[in-house]
């Protein structure tokens, strides 16, 4: 239903509210008394626009409540006008209150430096202060309610504290404030996670080491985890993930809480091959270096059976010896904390998944009899930034190296036959760095042997792809080139599916679709 003669569409929305969507172009929003016949008492509105050059919007008597986590064309916002005569919302200063002063609405996204919620207000309205450009924001002691989300995008916020009023905090509420450095309670606030208990280790290990969607500030982050419950259970989780996203402060204040004593020696249990030879069963201890003896009782150790390791949170190091000529399934996989593996000379096989979920991994040579990198071995290594490959290699199963986000220096060796399904996929090589004067990534070279027989791009695809351009939301493409050999399977492939190529030593070629 529309107003006639004005820029103003409205309809019934939930709980009595109306969506009040304004379809003109003049950047002074003015929203006329009476706008909406159908009652004769205050309304409750949710304010939309596709105007994005808004500077200011003024509200008549008969509005009683405003929405504004609808209103997204608020990045140019200076002011806001209330009639007088209005008994429900009020400006002051520019700034939007409703609920006679006790509840702050809106502060404009033009408002700089330091600003100072008045004493009496007792709520934040949810997106209060999204996309701020405030620096400071001091909160008052009659303040007892904060939503979620309220400063979603404040990218200049520096210093903020929670007074102790305010009982619970969602902790989505700073998303968005990756330059926060001063963050603090003043009382006994609970955080709340928008999360299953399930879920929640990971999600917080997550934010931890920077692998979450959401980029959390260490200051926010840390004032949280000193209220988190848990934070023994996880400790060593928790630490590699500090470790691993280069979170100095937080690293230090969980490392404060580790044991002083080192723990005893772990137990090797062990599987008879023969009756000279066995293989690692399982471990159990908390050593955080381990060396796996060449012989246990009478026993040459040859080999590490299935899930010998897996789930060990304390092992940072760990060498396995000479004669050990296989390692299992699963043998490593989810080994927190594990940055080092040193395999012999002797090792000639790598089960599927091994060491599958290292995300700590930077340091490991694979040993020169290894002919196949089985399934999975290193999917999430995301710690890995560079792998030697043996020069004999033949083949690279399905998401062999998937998911490892860093490693950027990998050179497929001339021997290589097969590169299996996702086996390269969103590896750090799939794209060139990010430059201050482009969008998102550039493009990066990569060689794949002229000798390489089949190359497979089911599911994600054999490389991934990364957003095009700001302005293109949806839009994915290649950034890696592939260097090819001139009528070669993967310049075939390569033109199959869309990937830029270069024939090697030749000029660039234009990708065929």
């Amino acid at each position: 239903m529309t107003k006639q003669n004005t820029p103003f569409i409205f309809q019934r929305a939930f709980n009595g509210e109306w969506d009040l969507t304004y379809t003109g172009s003049d950047p002074d929003i003015v929203i006329p008394a009476g706008l909406i016949p159908e009652t004769n008492q205050p309304v409750s509105i949710r304010l939309h626009t596709k105007n994005d050059s808004v500077t200011s919007v003024s509200f008549p008597k008969d509005v009683a409540n405003v929405w504004m986590p609808t209103f997204y064309a608020d990045r140019h916002l200076s002011h806001f006008e209330v009639d007088p005569e209005n008994q429900h919302l009020s400006s002051s200063d520019g700034v939007l209150f409703g609920d006679a002063g006790k509840t702050l609405l809106k502060v404009p996204a033009l408002r700089e430096g330091e600003y100072r919620v008045p004493e009496g207000v007792e709520r934040i309205g949810q997106g209060a202060f999204s996309n701020s450009r405030l620096t400071k924001i001091i909160l008052p002691d009659s303040l007892t309610e904060i939503p979620d989300y309220t400063f979603t995008g404040c990218h200049a916020l520096r210093s903020v504290t929670i007074p102790a009023g305010v009982k619970e905090l969602p902790f989505n509420t700073f998303s968005g404030t990756e330059n926060l450095e001063e963050f603090s309670f003043s009382g006994d606030t609970d955080v709340v996670y928008h999360y299953s208990n399930r879920d929640l280790p990971k999600e917080m290990e997550n934010w931890i080491s920077g692998e979450s969607w959401d980029d959390v500030p260490e200051c926010y982050l840390l004032a949280c985890l000193k209220r988190y419950p848990s934070v023994k259970k996880y400790l060593r989780r928790f630490l590699a993930a500090a470790s691993r996203g280069d979170r100095r402060e937080i690293y230090d204040w969980l490392f404060s809480m580790k044991p002083l004593s080192e723990p005893p020696a772990g137990r090797f249990k062990i599987r008879s091959l023969s009756e000279t030879e066995a293989e690692i069963a399982s471990y159990s201890g908390e050593e955080e270096m381990i060396t796996i003896p060449e012989r246990i009782g009478e026993k040459a150790v040859v080999s590490v059976g299935t899930g010998a390791f897996r789930r060990n949170d304390s092992c940072v190091r760990i060498v396995v010896p000479e004669g050990v000529r296989s390692i299992g399934r699963n043998a490593f996989s989810d080994c927190i904390s594990l940055q080092e593996v040193v395999l012999p000379d002797t090792c000639e096989e790598i089960g599927s998944a091994a060491f599958s979920g290292c995300k700590s991994l930077t340091q490991i040579i694979l040993p020169p009899q290894i002919t196949v990198i089985a399934e999975k071995t290193f999917f999430d290594c995301v710690s890995l930034k560079k792998l030697d490959l043996p020069q004999g290699l033949l083949h690279i199963k399905n998401a062999a190296l998937k998911n490892c986000a860093h490693l950027k220096e990998l050179t497929l060796p001339d021997s290589l036959l097969t590169l299996g399904s996702e086996s390269l996929y969103h590896c750090g090589f799939n794209h060139g760095p990010k430059t201050e004067d482009s969008w998102g990534y550039t493009v990066n070279d990569f060689a794949v042997p002229a000798g390489v027989e089949k190359l497979s791009n089911a599911k994600d695809g054999l490389f991934a792809r990364y957003p095009a351009a700001a302005e293109l939301f949806g839009v994915f493409e290649y950034k890696i080139r592939l260097l090819v050999a001139e009528g070669s399977v993967a310049h075939r492939f390569a033109q199959k599916h869309g990937i830029p190529y270069r024939i090697s030593g030749g000029p660039d070629s234009r990708t065929e679709r």
